[in-house]
């Protein structure tokens, strides 16, 4: 089927998703797991850092990393990494840190994310980014005491005003981990997800380093 007109959000995650052969990552991954307030103009995609995509793809960031085991994506459409590792990406990729700090503590007040699972992906991966600041600006782990600045940011409001429940929340209950989903496989058909949407002319995209910054 023919496409016409402008390319929307949707499609252009599903051009980026297909094009990389990633799940999308980062802040793109949180808003369509139900995360409210950090919409991007482009798309981010996560591939492993070996890899090399030849097409350009529209508005769209590859993001490469060393480590993307199984129970780090979610077998959705499209597919995306777990909240907990979209979160901990979008921290490490975002602006500035005042920007990083911002979308976890809005990940936990939205309830899309839990300390445990957190601290989970941070033990997974190795020379993260602002992994410090993370730690600091959502609530404690099970089992463990709440920091000064952990518990101080878990009374902040991050929303205009100081009325909380103006505050947006998730629709999606919290991410509860791999557990019970299927993970995207290697043997995943990317084919037959491609014969989903429509193929479109596309601009250059840009792409980054494993440590996520943009080359």
């Amino acid at each position: 089927m023919a496409m016409t007109g402008p390319i929307g959000v949707p499609q252009r995650r599903w051009m980026g998703v297909l094009g990389s052969r990633g799940p999308l990552a980062a802040f793109s991954a949180l808003e369509v797991l139900g995360l409210k307030g950090y919409a991007k103009s482009y798309t981010e995609v996560l591939i492993t850092a070996e890899r090399r995509v030849r097409a350009a793809l529209p508005e769209t960031v590859i993001r490469r990393t060393a480590t993307l085991p199984r129970e780090d994506v979610l077998q959705r459409l499209p597919p995306s990494t777990v909240a907990a590792r979209s979160l901990v990406d979008a921290a490490q990729w975002a602006r500035d840190d005042a920007e990083a700090t911002a979308v976890v503590a809005a990940a936990f007040q939205q309830r899309l994310v839990s300390g445990d699972e957190v601290l989970g992906v941070l033990g997974r991966l190795r020379g993260v980014r602002r992994e410090a600041l993370i730690q600091q600006a959502g609530p404690p782990a099970a089992g463990r005491p709440a920091r000064g600045g952990l518990a101080s940011l878990l009374t902040l409001d991050t929303c205009a005003g100081s009325d909380r429940s103006k505050c947006p929340r998730s629709t999606r209950r919290a991410e509860k981990g791999a557990a019970g989903r299927r993970p995207l496989s290697d043997g995943q058909d990317w084919n037959r997800l491609r014969g989903s949407v429509t193929s479109t002319p596309c601009s250059l995209s840009r792409s980054t380093r494993p440590d996520g910054e943009a080359s």
